[in-house]
């Protein structure tokens, strides 16, 4: 049987990896990026479920919805259908994995929907206008807390991990409210507050530009 769960260090691969651990009772859990898969970086073996990634050199099952990685599978020869898992270009990769388990007739937690329609908004960048995008919501706070720097990159995986296993038990809005996640969320947005400030101190405009059409930001001397 299946013993890890390797997947992207996003919310998408985040939500993924939640469905297939609370579906197969997997704990073991690896986040990570596409290139190190691409260029083989990762150990992968048959014992393992590859979500939200390029395929691998080999992989017991693996979900994705990325054109560009289809792509690359026909360039390969290998045909995506053949491939235990599912294929299909969606929003999200979530909703590849969730629609795959409903199909196979397996209850879940109906919690699980809304996550998975977040993951869809938040990858698709699926958003109407810029307040839409900037409008709080649970799954856009947990998708913040992602990026925020942590120590050291066990930190990182330790807290994604510690994620996953909250989906299992608990709605994506409680899931918001938490003290870890709270307190992570704070640190990015007085991160992204420092960004947008530095920002504004280095715009500029070509003299010829009278409109201010282009802007031009210049950070070579930070």
């Amino acid at each position: 049987m299946y013993k890890r769960i390797i997947t992207h260090a996003d919310f998408d691969g985040l939500i993924s990896a939640a469905i297939c651990s609370h579906n197969f009772g997997i704990h073991f859990l690896i986040f990570t990026q596409p290139r190190l898969v691409a260029e083989a970086k990762i150990s992968i073996t048959k014992d393992d479920i590859v979500c939200d990634l390029p395929y691998p050199l080999e992989c017991g099952m693996w979900f994705d919805h990325h054109d560009g990685n289809l792509e690359e599978l026909e360039y390969r020869k290998i045909e995506a259908a053949k491939i235990p898992g599912r294929f299909e270009i969606r929003d999200s990769c979530a909703r590849v994995v969730y629609d795959y388990f409903l199909d196979q007739n397996i209850r879940m937690p109906d919690y699980f929907a809304d996550a998975v329609a977040e993951a869809d908004i938040i990858d698709a960048f699926n958003y109407k206008d810029i307040d839409d995008w900037r409008t709080e919501t649970p799954g856009k706070i947990i998708e913040a807390t992602i990026k925020v720097k942590e120590a050291s990159a066990e930190q990182k995986w330790q807290y994604l991990r510690n994620l996953v296993r909250h989906f299992d038990s608990r709605p994506i809005d409680e899931i918001a409210k938490m003290v870890s996640v709270r307190k992570r969320y704070h640190l990015y947005r007085e991160e992204e507050q420092r960004m947008i400030e530095q920002i504004k101190n280095e715009i500029s405009f070509l003299p010829q530009d009278v409109d201010h059409k282009i802007i031009i930001i210049d950070l070579t001397h930070h």
